[in-house]
């Protein structure tokens, strides 16, 4: 990890002022805020809250014949009823299915840079949705999608240099200020068990889609909070120790002019 705290250091230090138009890349520090990212994502997330609705077991049904589902919840019987909904997404190899790209990186301000990212994520989907009544299943509908999410992190780099040590030290402390997650694409690929054109069918691919809408929404501040942690984690507490004779060769960021 010195090393990655080393590379990112000499980087941010060496930047020159660049204008907006020139876009320039920086695969290098790309690969490294990757490799410092992508382990702390998870491969897969489940949402179950409206997953598992049951009554007590009714007397007197109708159909006393007909096959049921009972479940034991604490000491008593019950039976599946109502609507079952449950989400998941997950991703196949996050070393691959993460990209990052480095979209902007400037001056802005005495010993501080500001680091613009965005990552692109391929991600799978799956909405399941059934219905009971009194144990017994009337729907049981599932829909799977290939979605593809860009998340923007807006980043500050603070640098400073404890010139009283020897050789002097460089401190790395990055800080992601906001992050956007958007979903840019959405591609239903499975429907079951029913066909394509089917209403329910389709209204549970738009059920899906809204719903990774709405979580993207809601996880936007925890996406802000775990990237500040797996950058910091990454580089060691942004710390780092640079020789004098590298740091001879480096200018820090200018102070803007006003």
């Amino acid at each position: 990890m010195r090393t990655c705290t080393l590379t990112l250091g000499i980087i941010l230090l060496a930047i020159p002022a660049t204008r907006a138009e020139d876009k320039p890349e920086y695969p290098d520090l790309a690969r490294l805020i990757h490799s410092t990212i992508v382990p702390q994502v998870p491969r897969q997330f489940e949402d179950r809250s409206e997953w598992g609705a049951t009554i007590p077991l009714q007397p007197n049904l109708r159909l006393p014949r007909v096959r049921r589902t009972i479940i034991q919840v604490g000491d008593r019987m019950e039976t599946p009823h109502g609507p079952w909904k449950r989400t998941k997404v997950w991703l196949d190899d996050p070393a691959r299915d993460v990209q990052i790209r480095v979209v902007e990186l400037r001056n802005a301000g005495k010993d501080t840079a500001r680091l613009g990212l965005e990552a692109t994520i391929n991600l799978h989907g799956e909405r399941e949705r059934q219905g009971w009544r009194n144990g017994l299943m009337l729907l049981d509908l599932t829909v799977q999608a290939d979605a593809v999410v860009t998340a923007t992190l807006d980043t500050e780099v603070t640098l400073s240099i404890n010139s009283k040590k020897f050789p002097p030290e460089v401190t790395v402390k990055p800080k992601v200020l906001q992050s956007r997650l958007e979903l840019k694409r959405f591609d239903l690929n499975r429907i079951g068990p029913v066909q394509l054109g089917n209403k329910e069918a389709s209204d549970l691919g738009e059920e899906l889609k809204a719903t990774l809408q709405g979580l993207l929404k809601q996880y936007e501040p925890q996406v802000t909070q775990k990237a500040n942690e797996a950058i910091v984690q990454g580089l060691k507490d942004g710390k780092a120790k640079l020789s004098a004779e590298t740091l001879l060769k480096l200018n820090l960021p200018a102070e803007p002019k006003r």
